[in-house]
């Protein structure tokens, strides 16, 4: 079923046809992506399920947001937090409408929010767009994140635990359906839903992480 102009549509293929479209706006070494839908909400990544992209219409407001989520444990969360508001200048610079901020669950998200009234082509087009500017912005910053946590003790018993906490809430969450996410897109803070009304602005063979990442382990929702 084509995703057409004008025309209110179910998000089903909205969301199949979004990974051609993002790695169609990326650089070949950046294709090589995995991805799967959860919900109302399409998430990639790059082997790190935990530190992922996601692309979540809201549609009570009729807004897409696009980031960067850091859903794992508290103590990961919170390195990712810090990380990123270090290199603000940064990324504000190639995603000037990026807000960074916690949120829901002892979670993290770099993100922002544009206008869609329905998830036409035109939507399609600006998210797949939006998504790849913050891959290309972000993940070589991410893999920096990465590479620096060798030294830290990341695996800890408290961050293990918080991790299979929050991996039950989403289970939860999954099987209440949209509405349940609806719900928490009702924490959107009121600067992102001032954002400007335009954002600005198959996979392919996976690149080979750097045998320090591939040691280290972890698991996101």
């Amino acid at each position: 079923m084509p995703v057409r102009s004008g025309r209110r549509t179910p998000s089903a293929p909205f969301y199949q046809a979004l990974p051609s479209q993002v790695a169609g706006a990326l650089p070949i070494e950046l294709r090589g992506f995995e991805h799967r839908r959860v919900s109302g909400v399409m998430k990639f990544h790059y082997g790190r399920p935990e530190t992922h992209y996601e692309a979540w219409y809201h549609s009570a407001q009729g807004r897409v947001e696009v980031g960067l989520h850091f859903e794992g444990g508290r103590e990961l969360n919170q390195a990712c937090l810090e990380f990123f508001r270090a290199h603000m200048v940064e990324v504000k610079g190639s995603l000037p409408n990026a807000e960074l901020e916690p949120w829901d669950r002892g979670w993290a998200r770099l993100y922002e929010t544009f206008p869609a009234a329905s998830l036409d082509h035109v939507a399609l087009a600006a998210t797949a767009r939006l998504i790849a500017d913050y891959v290309i912005t972000l993940q070589p910053l991410l893999d920096q994140f990465w590479s620096d946590q060798v030294s830290l003790p990341r695996n800890s018993l408290q961050n293990r635990r918080q991790g299979r906490r929050d991996q039950g809430s989403e289970r939860a969450t999954e099987g209440a359906g949209p509405e349940a996410r609806e719900r928490v897109a009702q924490k959107l803070t009121p600067r992102s839903a001032s954002l400007a009304d335009e954002p600005v602005g198959s996979a392919g063979r996976r690149p080979r992480r750097p045998s320090h990442l591939r040691r280290l382990s972890g698991e996101g929702h």
